[in-house]
């Protein structure tokens, strides 16, 4: 009882009632008892009947008893004569709790029968009936459906000599009892602040019927008697332990989440059956856990397993529940699957300045989620070549080569990708692209694939979830046939679709189209000229314009006196010397193989 205080007055709080109360309880037996015994001129014949009430109820406190006997003689002396009399009592006394130490019981066509080994005039019977019936309500806070072991103290049936108690012959509302706390016992569903009633009907028991020798007499007992008496129950509750609260959606043995359960109390022959409660996000359940390899181990203590392996493209949270198998007693406990990245979302480029060396962009990547926060979840890169014209090295780059980056709630990068060229920028020249005799160009645009992996901190394996091209090169090709020329060519990164742009970096050289000599034969007299013309084009450059790098006479070889003049980067004149015969002139564009060559015929004058 709790009290409290205000302006000098008391107030007082009942404390919650929990546990059961009955509320009404009634015992009835009808019994009737027939004697005969006959010898010579002499009968005795004798009927006894017995009514006996007992009952209890919550409201009045009063406990009511109500007994009747009737009997009726007849004796036979040469005359007849009869005697009939009646009695009944009743008695009341005041019970504030019901008398719960009484003994209910139920029978129903019990009886015996005794008959006289010396004279078979001689013979009882006795047979009875009685049944009970119980109210009862269990308190709880709340009305709630409990599965509980619902006890029986003292409850017994009548059976043949000999014969032990055998609980798995007795049910009461359809469940098969078993032992608990020394009780007779049954799980049972039960809803509080609820009114229920226990009847004879609710039971089945076996029956009895056996013979014995007494007093002269062979007694025969027969019928079917069950009686209990107080009852009371325990709460049924699954408890459940797991290995792990978070697991990751990987394929590896350690993602597996082993889930112990226990049913409290321990209650013999029982399972349980395993289950998702709303969505599984492509998990599996299963009963029972692996054994060996690199599972992890069960929680220890437990009578039940099962085994949650996550989905590997879904995620979320997941509600398992350990049920009772054909009750309605159930536990249930959250597994968070974590969400990792699946595919680039969005491409945020950095388009300030920055102090990096040319051809060299900035990157943030957002990441789609497979359902749930990102936050905190790494993610590495591998980067291999599809070409490596230049031979370059620190190729192909490995997870786990470089730092990851750490990603945020929305699944958004904390650094910057910085994406440099994958060859040497200084070997950018678009002069490599141009087909000529000692190479056959490059593409204009190259591809290199990039790939990002989550890694799983159970397993430490990566989890690859994207790959894509990042495109580099310039911006426009040029056509060789018509020679044309660009205009401030660009060196552009494409990463998903997000382009950067820089100037082009190197000074070009002219490209050689063609090369003629007009006219194409002269006379060796020391004064004729010829005009070398070669079709040249430059592409543009913030670093201007490089002009051919030399004229020259072919190497190892007599200019037969002739000289030659530049008359400017594409145009040069021959002087006849006094010689004939064949020169060969060509323009250098560069120390490789960008030239061209023509030849002169000298005649004689």
């Amino acid at each position: 009882m709790a009290e409290a205080r205000l302006n000098g007055r008391s107030y007082y709080a009942d404390p919650v009632s929990l546990g059961y109360e009955v509320l009404y309880w009634v015992q009835n037996s009808d019994s009737l008892w027939h004697t005969y015994w006959a010898y010579s001129d002499i009968i005795d014949e004798e009927w006894h009947d017995g009514i006996f009430r007992t009952s209890w109820d919550s409201i009045s406190r009063m406990r009511d008893g109500e007994e009747y006997r009737s009997s009726r003689q007849r004796y036979t002396y040469g005359q007849t004569s009869w005697e009939t009399y009646d009695e009944s009592s009743t008695n009341s006394s005041v019970a504030q709790e019901s008398p719960f130490a009484s003994i209910w019981g139920f029978s129903s066509g019990s009886g015996l029968e005794a008959h006289s080994l010396s004279n078979p005039n001689d013979w009882q019977i006795y047979n009875y009936q009685g049944h009970a019936e119980i109210d009862f309500v269990k308190h709880w806070p709340t009305q709630t459906l409990q599965t509980v072991v619902f006890q029986f103290s003292g409850l017994d049936y009548r059976r043949n000599p000999g014969q032990p108690l055998d609980t798995s012959l007795i049910t009461y509302r359809g469940q098969t009892g078993f032992w608990f706390n020394g009780n007779v016992s049954f799980l049972l569903p039960i809803v509080t602040e609820t009114k229920y009633t226990i009847l004879q009907t609710d039971f089945t028991w076996p029956s009895f019927s056996y013979s014995e020798f007494s007093g002269g007499y062979v007694v025969s007992y027969y019928g079917k008697d069950l009686w209990f008496g107080a009852f009371s129950n325990e709460v049924i509750r699954i408890s459940l332990e797991s290995d792990k609260t978070i697991t990751w959606p990987c394929h590896c043995d350690q993602s597996k989440v082993i889930i112990g359960a226990k049913i409290v109390p321990a209650i013999p022959n029982q399972s349980i059956e395993w289950s998702f409660v709303g969505e599984s996000f492509g998990a599996t359940i299963s009963s029972g856990y692996p054994i060996g390899g690199e599972y992890p181990s069960p929680p220890s203590g437990s009578d039940f397993y099962a085994t949650v392996t996550p989905g590997t493209e879904d995620t979320g949270l997941l509600k398992v529940r350990a049920k009772m198998v054909g009750y309605d007693c159930h536990a249930d406990t959250e597994i968070r699957v974590r969400a990792v990245p699946t595919r680039i979302e969005q491409t945020i480029q950095n388009i300030q300045p920055t102090t990096h060396e040319p051809y060299t962009a900035l990157f943030m990547h957002r990441f789609e989620s497979s359902g749930g926060n990102l936050d905190g979840v790494q993610i590495w890169e591998r980067v291999e070549l599809e070409e490596n014209p230049f031979q370059d090295t620190g190729y192909p780059i490995a997870y786990g080569e470089t730092e990851p980056w750490i990603l945020d709630s929305d699944g958004l990068m904390d650094e910057w990708d910085v994406i440099s060229d994958p060859w040497n920028s200084t070997m950018r020249d678009l002069n490599r692209w141009i087909p000529s005799s000692c190479h056959a160009g490059l593409p204009v645009i190259m591809s290199t694939p990039q790939s990002f992996a989550w890694k799983c901190p159970l397993c430490d394996e990566y989890n690859e979830f994207e790959t894509h091209d990042i495109h580099s090169g310039f911006n426009a090709a040029y056509s060789l046939s018509m020679c044309e020329s660009l205009n401030n060519p660009e060196y552009v990164i494409v990463d998903n679709d997000s382009d950067h742009y820089d100037d082009y970096q190197s000074t070009p050289v002219p490209v050689l189209q063609s090369i003629a000599i007009t006219p194409a034969s002269i006379p060796a007299d020391g004064t004729n000229t010829a005009l070398v013309a070669v079709d040249c084009c430059w592409l543009d450059s913030p670093q201007g314009l490089l002009p051919p790098q030399q004229w020259s006479w072919a190497p190892n070889q007599d200019t037969l006196g002739c000289s030659y003049v530049v008359l400017n980067s594409c145009n040069a004149q021959i002087t006849a010397g006094t010689q004939a015969g064949q020169v060969v002139i060509g323009l250098y564009a560069d120390w490789q193989c960008n030239f061209k060559t023509a030849t002169l015929t000298l005649t004689q004058p």
